[in-house]
């Protein structure tokens, strides 16, 4: 075997199977130096592996054939017992393992690896996750169901977390005054108030879960578009790095208690007999349970990080949005803040030119110069177009007359960010706090190129045959669609 890569995935792997538990044996030790003398890997190969991430080492072993992956699983299974026992972590990234490489028939999955800075979640911890649901479609609403789900995690050592009931304990407990102290308490150094926290605790719902706490705030980010289980399998050393890994297993919708129920027993039959123990203790008028997934929340959700402003293209087919005075507004290209958004920019032809910018910029953080070039016969202009119907608009105008662009770029750069002191004061309630606004404007450079200065905040939502779906700008069929656009000799 040659491939540098896959022998150093095979390391970052194998060597944090052994670490898991916490306890390096002799016996493990020589494990490890047969594993590395199977495969020939070299101790460049395990320098390499020291700056991989277990989420991309596994993906680089789930690209393999299955006979090597199902061979390298059995020889996983074995390492975890190479002191005796199968830990109840070793057992977990096992189950990860052959879910992410489609050895289980219990379901697909998918391994994940982030900084661990900040990221206050538990091993101990299921927890589901959606990304696109902004309504939550009660999945869990059925009491039996919930009690059922509840009971085959508690049964295997994991606190269930589903946010509607996290949303539920807040709305029910009525001590509002205890809630105030106990957010300050947890974090004395809160900018915003205790009351604003406690509605965005009691409004919370799996979107907002995803979206507002663990993309914004926490910086995770999942490639899945259905709901799913998260699991945290442990940390990692990267280059000296700490990086926490999660395992996202993909939910059943139509029979998720018997996939759990044998994901569940599956993994506990790895482990020798062992007792866990999970906080049943609830909160009452006068007492406040600060342990557990309500204390992960209440450490995420009062993390003293500023949130950050996101673009919001909204393609046609979406709904309209209600800002934070839930008002119902429509807006070609929105700006959104934590849990509210307001209307950004209104007429879609000046919304199509500002992602236009954005694409170029995304693509080209040189931007784009908007100068007629008949080698590339019109590429920008056609761009411009496709971004035009896909926002609904008829009779596209020409960009290259600057008679149309420079009003265009002038409305657009005015609604980010008013000049005179008057419109200021007129600005809705959101857009009047954005911070470096200039780093949203287009903006030329002196060679002409017109840029927008961070598009990493951009998101596009678009409609689908039954949803709504939002992506990163790069990761969306707008940019993709845009982009396969190219000049001509």
């Amino acid at each position: 075997m040659d491939n540098t890569k896959l022998k150093s995935a095979i390391s970052r792997v194998m060597s944090d199977l052994v670490k898991l538990d916490s306890l390096i044996t002799a016996d493990e030790l020589a494990f490890l130096d047969d594993v590395y003398t199977k495969y020939d890997v070299t101790i460049p190969d395990r320098k390499m592996g020291f700056y991989m991430t277990l989420g991309e080492a596994i993906e680089i072993i789930t690209s393999q054939p299955e006979k090597f992956r199902s061979a390298f699983y059995e020889l996983m299974k074995k390492g975890s017992k190479a002191d005796g026992l199968c830990s109840r972590q070793e057992a977990l990234l096992l189950m990860a393992f052959a879910c992410a490489c489609g050895l289980s028939p219990i379901g697909k999955g998918r391994v994940y690896s982030f900084e661990a800075k900040g990221i206050p979640l538990h091993r101990d911890q299921l927890i589901y996750v959606s990304k696109e649901d902004r309504n939550d479609r009660a999945l869990l609403a059925s009491e039996d169901l919930y009690e059922d789900v509840n009971n085959i995690a508690k049964l295997s050592g994991f606190e269930l977390v589903y946010v509607p009931r996290i949303a539920r304990h807040f709305n029910t407990y009525d001590n509002t005054e205890i809630l105030r102290k106990v957010l300050t308490l947890v974090r004395p150094t809160l900018e915003r108030s205790e009351d604003e926290l406690i509605r965005q605790l009691r409004g919370m719902t799996p979107y907002k879960f995803y979206s507002n706490i663990l993309e914004r705030r926490m910086k995770l980010s999942f490639q899945v578009d259905t709901p799913c289980w998260m699991f945290k399998l442990g940390n990692s050393q990267v280059g000296g790095v700490e990086y926490a890994n999660f395992f996202l297993l993909e939910i059943n919708m139509d029979d998720m208690k018997r996939q759990l129920k044998n994901f569940m027993s599956e993994f506990l039959q790895m482990q020798p007999d062992h007792m866990v123990t999970v906080s049943s203790v609830e909160m009452d008028a006068d007492n406040f349970r600060y342990g557990g997934f309500i204390k992960s929340i209440l450490d995420m959700i009062s993390l003293g990080t500023d949130e950050r402003w996101d673009v919001i293209i909204r393609l046609k087919g979406c709904k309209s949005f209600y800002d934070g005075d839930g008002k119902e507004q429509k807006a070609a290209i929105s700006i959104r803040r934590g849990e509210e958004e307001w209307p950004l920019i209104g007429p879609d032809r000046d919304a199509a030119f500002y992602a236009l910018i954005l694409c170029y910029t995304a693509e080209n953080p040189g931007g784009v110069k908007l100068v007629k070039d008949l080698t590339k016969r019109g590429e920008e202009q056609r761009r411009y177009e496709a971004i035009y119907g896909l926002m609904n608009a008829k009779d596209c105008p020409i960009i290259w007359d600057s008679a149309y662009r420079r009003p265009v770029i002038s409305r657009v750069n005015y609604a980010i960010n008013p000049r005179d002191k008057k419109s200021k004061e007129k600005l809705l309630e959101g857009t009047q706090y954005l911070t470096e606004r200039e780093l949203y404007e287009i903006s030329k450079s002196q060679d002409n190129f017109y840029v927008v200065l961070n598009p990493a905040n951009v998101f596009v939502r678009s409609k689908t045959s039954v949803k709504e779906i939002e992506r990163p700008l790069k990761e969306s069929a707008l940019f993709k669609s845009v982009t396969d656009i190219k000049g001509s000799e």
